[in-house]
């Protein structure tokens, strides 16, 4: 959800910004469900293990200061303009300057890039192993079948 919830926000944020808020009913839904996606997320984090100094760690006290010293402030403040820009909108107010924080939410999309990286690395450290193994397999089955025989 989180993913489709960017996905929105990556496509409208640049509409709204250049020709204002889109008020088509289902483009309201939209951004409502993306509003409570965004609060869920705050919750989630505090329960999502992080990596630190290259040791994943799972205790709730690490989670909750590596998360409040990252992304916590600007969740905050770009869900409560979220938030707002909705009870503006429930009352027939323009709300075009919050919506301008919903790029900032674009930048969460650094931190799926963190993770990719470090994914990457992870599968290309476990492929160099893989490699180095059946290398030593190889070698081991050519001096089984008799290829160490030297003339």
């Amino acid at each position: 959800t989180t993913l489709a919830a960017c996905t929105f926000e990556f496509a409208t944020a640049p509409i709204e910004l250049a020709h204002g808020s889109l008020t088509h009913p289902a483009v309201q839904v939209l951004h409502t469900a993306c509003s409570v996606v965004w609060t869920l997320d705050i919750v989630l984090s505090f329960l999502t293990a992080v990596y630190i100094n290259g040791a994943l760690r799972f205790d709730l006290r690490t989670i909750a200061l590596e998360y409040s010293r990252t992304w916590l402030c600007m969740d905050i403040v770009i869900t409560t303009c979220e938030w707002l820009a909705f009870v503006q909108f429930i009352e027939s107010k323009p709300a075009s300057i919050l919506r301008i924080f919903r790029m900032l939410r674009l930048s969460k999309l650094l931190r799926m890039w963190k993770v990719y990286q470090r994914l990457s690395e992870i599968l290309f450290h476990r492929v160099n192993i893989l490699i180095a193994h059946l290398s030593v397999i190889q070698m081991c089955m050519a001096y089984l079948g008799g290829l160490h025989v030297t003339s």
